[in-house]
């Protein structure tokens, strides 16, 4: 076919409609511009995998006391497997006034709980824990104190999973709370906190 036979075909073709112009992506004549090139540097491979760290933006402050003028100890027990975490979350506690034992395990917790003289006014508590799971933990201490004719401890869950695919049973009779949440609002953390031993602590006033 020669060109002139090319040209009578595609004029054919194209009447009735307008023919769409085949996009260019380079002009003839069109100013061309630069591409920056950012060289690619290998990163050198970890040995573990980055945990990210939650940061203070401010200065802790713990929030007033209903009744600032009665001094009193507050005991708070941490079940934290992972221990920059645990350490973490005692040292916040420490700076704000509260007792603080810290338990690595669900064993450990549970001696830590009931071990002392003194029960605990708050459980943090997380539910991935080697040798007993957070889930078994919280029942247990349910069924102690229940045989000492009491109400559990506020038992504060933090969990870094999916808090509305855990067992209906952690939902009751505490609070269950994104890990990453708390630990990125501490004044927040620490007024609830607060809240929930104040709670207990009028708890156990009725009782006395």
């Amino acid at each position: 076919m020669s060109e002139e036979d090319d040209e009578k075909n595609t004029g054919e073709e194209g009447e009735g409609e307008a023919a769409t112009p085949t996009p260019r992506l380079f002009s003839p004549g069109a100013p061309t511009r630069k591409l920056a090139v950012v060289p690619v540097v290998d990163a050198p491979p970890l040995a573990r995998p980055v945990t990210p760290r939650w940061e203070r933006t401010g200065p802790v402050t713990r929030p007033p006391r209903r009744d600032s003028t009665v001094p009193r100890t507050e005991h708070i027990v941490v079940v934290e497997d992972y221990d920059d975490l645990r350490i973490e979350l005692m040292q916040i506690l420490t700076e704000v006034g509260y007792s603080v034992r810290g338990a690595v395990n669900g064993i450990d917790a549970l001696e830590k709980i009931f071990g002392d003289s003194v029960l605990p006014d708050l459980v943090l508590l997380d539910i991935g824990l080697p040798k007993m799971s957070g889930v078994a933990v919280k029942a247990a201490i349910e069924a102690e104190m229940g045989t000492r004719g009491m109400q559990a401890m506020p038992i504060c869950v933090i969990t870094a999973g999916d808090i509305y695919r855990l067992p209906s049973t952690m939902h009751y009779g505490g609070r269950v709370l994104e890990k990453n949440k708390a630990m990125g609002d501490i004044d927040a953390l620490l007024a609830t906190i607060h809240a929930d031993i104040s709670k207990w602590r009028a708890y156990l006033q009725q009782g006395s």
